[in-house]
């Protein structure tokens, strides 16, 4: 037990003063966010956002689809300010205003100037370089370096419905090379959105294809675009009646019907939802800021259940206790990921496996043009459980070395 203490410690200290953890601070494997993430939003409790704020700087380069995600995140960020997020780009390209208040998540919204809109535009290669360009200022855009993104984004528009096999291959290539290159950046992968093609279609075949390549690599994270527009919030499918990006269905609307069934929903709140309806976006809002603690760290290691499925153990909650793993760990709903207590709970890992859920969450065609933050859409036209929050990096290093010799000695014998 002692040993095990010590281990902590150290791991602790050393993400403390800065040295990233393959997992950004987690140690599970995959992070997936699906439809299934909408049910542990209220896993982001208050000081969970505070460390995604302090501890992530996102880049995001997307065109009109991928703009749903910010869409959502303004119109949470409207209705409670915990949710704020800023686009402090300019202030390290030109030095001139300041960073993000401390109770802002940074978030660059778009990638302008850099040749590419999103993964297929104006090809399926020039994102990755843009990315690099970004990230290593080769070509000296930001007057103040470095700018901290640690966390980057790409989605698609509706390239993946006519993807290749090869085509999948050239993109996954690319973000495992970056992977490689930039260990201490997190970088997202994203499924194409849906197109009406039902479960035999290209679409969900290349999709599929993503998710698969997902799993088959440690710490990898999936945003599930595709997934989280295949299902309503009570968890009705529709992917097999040939769901589209706009919601409809063989059938009907799903998102329309569901929200005639709850007015007043809060997932219902109006919107400019490009190419959907304002639940799709409200509903990928939630799924994200989901995907943004896992890679902080703060909610409990759950991979999540639609398309690629696997996941890490549940683990103890924030600081060992409080917030503990939800019973949907590992691969598929209640699969085999290991749970830890349920809220309130001691905060012990393994209280069965698919244990306790956590905290109960509250109620809730043709290229697309660029839209930024606050842009008008365009019309559519088609483990260890230290709790580092607050340990200061200086304190931490000196810990550090104060330690190595009692390290060393232990080793000796």
């Amino acid at each position: 037990m002692r040993k095990i203490r010590v281990k902590c410690l150290v791991v602790g200290t050393l993400a403390a003063a800065g040295v990233m953890l393959g997992a950004a601070g987690s140690a599970h494997a995959q992070i997936v966010a699906d439809h299934t993430s909408l049910a542990k939003f209220g896993e982001v409790t208050p000081a969970c956002v505070a460390q995604i704020k302090s501890t992530l700087h996102l880049s995001y380069g997307h065109t009109s689809h991928g703009s749903q995600i910010v869409t959502g995140m303004d119109v949470l960020a409207t209705a409670n300010a915990l949710y704020k997020h800023a686009d402090d780009r300019s202030h390290y390209e030109n030095g001139g205003g300041s960073t993000v208040a401390a109770d802002e998540l940074s978030l660059w919204d778009a990638f302008p100037g850099y040749g590419a809109s999103d993964l297929g535009n104006p090809d399926f290669t020039t994102w990755a370089t843009a990315t690099e360009r970004m990230l290593s200022n080769s070509d000296n855009d930001f007057s103040i370096f470095p700018h901290l993104r640690n966390v980057v984004v790409w989605s698609w528009c509706g390239e993946v419905s006519n993807a290749s096999q090869a085509d999948i291959d050239t993109y996954t290539g690319l973000m495992t090379g970056l992977e490689t290159k930039y260990p201490d950046v997190k970088f997202v992968y994203m499924t194409g959105h849906l197109d009406g093609g039902g479960e035999s279609g290209n679409l969900n075949v290349r999709n599929n294809q993503i998710r698969d390549f997902v799993k088959q690599g440690p710490n990898r994270v999936l945003f599930d675009f595709a997934d989280i527009e295949s299902y309503d919030p009570d968890g009705a499918y529709f992917l097999d009646k040939n769901a589209t990006d706009g919601c409809a269905y063989d059938g009907g609307n799903w998102a329309t019907e569901w929200c005639t069934a709850h007015s007043g929903h809060e997932l219902c709140a109006d919107n400019s939802c490009a190419h959907s309806e304002s639940l799709n976006c409200n509903v990928k809002a939630r799924a994200f800021w989901w995907l943004l603690a896992q890679i902080a760290g703060c909610t409990p290691g759950d991979g999540g259940t639609g398309g690629s499925g696997g996941g890490g153990a549940g683990g103890a909650g924030q600081g060992g206790s409080g917030q503990a793993g939800a019973g949907q760990g590992g691969a598929g709903q209640g699969g085999s990921g290991t749970a830890g207590a349920g809220t309130g709970g001691t905060g012990t890992a393994g209280a069965g496996t698919g244990g306790a859920a956590g905290s109960t969450p509250p109620a809730d065609g043709g290229t697309d043009a660029a839209a930024g933050s606050g842009a008008t859409p365009p019309a559519d036209d088609g483990g260890c459980s230290c709790n580092l929050v607050g340990t200061s990096p200086a304190p931490a290093a000196a810990l550090l070395l104060a330690l190595i010799p009692l390290l060393a000695r232990r080793r000796r014998r």
